[in-house]
């Protein structure tokens, strides 16, 4: 059942910016992005419907620490951005608020699990003997990057600080998507019968993980897709934050489309598949052993709660 919403926004299409009514806010699919007090405009937002799905492993592809699988009610419209947050999009933030994100402020240390770790393409298709890992930073993540590729070498306090200044800067409850919230926008209503497994593969198979290698570093955002929600890149370019602490399974996660979130969290959960390594995009989830840690391949996308 559709919920109603009271929210207001400018919407920007191509390059036509005009307000819709807080009805069609309240649709699926209505694209829009918020303007800044400082300037310029958020990301590019659409919106995704209340609705339910079964959250889990359900291919039995690669399942580890993503069982049992269970049913989902997302309770609430929310809208979820319809690239990865970009490069161009991140250093507006540094710029205007002199934010000093962890890759530049923190030492890389893969003891104390800190900093930003950059592999290369050579590593994933074991072309290099015993590389270890080289630091990185936001800036200089070890390839060619434009303001229109996935900003990548992100800690998920990065993330959180990037949709804080969202947030004041347009008056709006941005946040990081939810992980269910994340697979619902990533399995976008699909039938499991119509996912297409032949071109991914298992990683702790050395036969079959010679295929296993993905994209040669990040794309411009937007070159995969849009899945049947509008939603682009669910699938590669980057790995993506989402609020959840991480647990090593889903016994006793919400049913209710809410992030799974305890006292003293250390760990946060993350989602999709990175440039390097091909994954089943509604079923991959992992974690870093600390929030102050993070690679290359880490990026994120930022939701927004719908106002009732």
């Amino acid at each position: 059942m559709r919920r109603s919403c009271v929210y207001s926004a400018a919407v920007l299409l191509g390059l036509l910016s005009f307000a819709v009514t807080d009805a069609a806010l309240c649709q699926t699919g209505v694209e829009f992005s918020d303007p800044l007090a400082s300037g310029g405009f958020g990301p590019r937002m659409i919106t995704v419907d209340a609705g339910t799905f079964r959250m889990g492993c359900t291919s039995g592809f690669r399942c580890e620490n993503n069982t049992p699988v269970r049913d989902v009610i997302i309770e609430r419209a929310f809208a979820m951005s319809v690239f990865e947050v970009t490069l161009g999009d991140f250093r507006a933030f540094v710029e205007r608020t002199r934010y000093r994100p962890e890759s530049d402020s923190v030492r890389a240390n893969l003891r104390n699990r800190t900093g930003c770790w950059g592999f290369t393409l050579a590593q994933f298709r074991g072309l290099e003997r015993n590389p270890g890992v080289r630091p990185r930073t936001w800036l200089q993540p070890g390839f060619p990057q434009s303001d229109n590729h996935p900003v990548v070498c992100i800690t998920w306090h990065d993330a959180s600080e990037y949709v804080r200044w969202l947030e004041s800067e347009t008056g709006r409850p941005y946040r990081l998507p939810s992980e269910a919230e994340w697979e619902y926008a990533a399995r976008a209503n699909v039938p499991e019968e119509n996912l297409d497994l032949s071109s991914f593969c298992n990683l702790r198979d050395p036969d079959d993980a010679r295929r296993c290698f993905g994209d040669p570093y990040t794309e411009v955002v937007g070159q995969s897709g849009p899945n049947e929600f509008g939603i682009y890149d669910m699938n590669r370019n980057a790995f993506e934050w989402v609020e959840d602490c991480w647990n090593t399974s889903l016994e006793g996660a919400p049913v209710d489309g809410s992030a799974w979130i305890y006292e003293n969290c250390e760990t946060r959960v993350f989602r999709a598949g990175g440039w390097g390594v091909k994954s089943v995009q509604h079923e991959f989830r992992d974690s870093y052993r600390s929030i102050a840690w993070t690679t290359n391949q880490m990026g994120f996308r930022v939701a927004q709660s719908m106002m009732e």
